[in-house]
């Protein structure tokens, strides 16, 4: 219940920055962050999915217990390092664990685990009583990443440079069907 209590305090610290132009894009989405904010939020995450679903399998838990040593050893902080070498090293490990974890999850659970950053499948776009309504909706999902637990539309919407895919690595140009 405490890590439940985290990630709120969190996300709700996240949103309370409301001169930045970008607040009311979800946490994942495309607003300047930092890697250690992220990883938190990730290894926060993770640690909720398991605790909310029982059924999971010794394969599954430990595809989730990867995923926090992962993201725990600087994996976010490592995929924009300068360094080349230590990079190409962070994508390689990351295209490793993810077709480890696709293979062992269905697409919605592999899309509500490591990819659904504090939003679900139904709160795609879910809007505040009396917040603005953007004209063109941000982006919420990148064709073929499964983040959507079915079909991601190219067009009509706001693309952005991070903040899709497995932790929110990949760009995000489309919208959920």
């Amino acid at each position: 219940m405490r890590s439940v209590t985290c990630l709120f305090t969190l996300l709700c610290a996240l949103s309370a920055h409301s001169a930045d132009p970008t607040a009311n894009r979800p946490v994942s989405q495309g607003r300047p962050h930092d890697a250690a904010l992220q990883t938190n939020l990730w290894i926060s995450h993770l640690a909720r999915y398991e605790a909310m679903h029982s059924g999971l399998t010794d394969e599954q838990r430990s595809i989730l217990l990867q995923g926090r040593d992962l993201l725990a050893a600087g994996l976010l902080r490592r995929l924009g390092s300068p360094n080349a070498g230590e990079a190409a090293d962070a994508h390689s490990a990351l295209a490793e664990f993810k077709a480890r974890a696709s293979n062992a999850f269905s697409m919605e659970a592999y899309a509500e685990a490591f990819v659904r950053l504090g939003r679900s499948s139904s709160s795609r776009q879910s809007r505040v009583p009396g917040a603005a309504v953007p004209m063109v909706p941000y982006c919420d999902c990148n064709p073929g990443s499964g983040e959507c637990g079915g079909e991601c539309v190219t067009g009509s919407c706001r693309a952005m440079p991070d903040g899709c895919g497995i932790f929110g690595t990949d760009p995000c140009f489309g919208l959920c069907s």
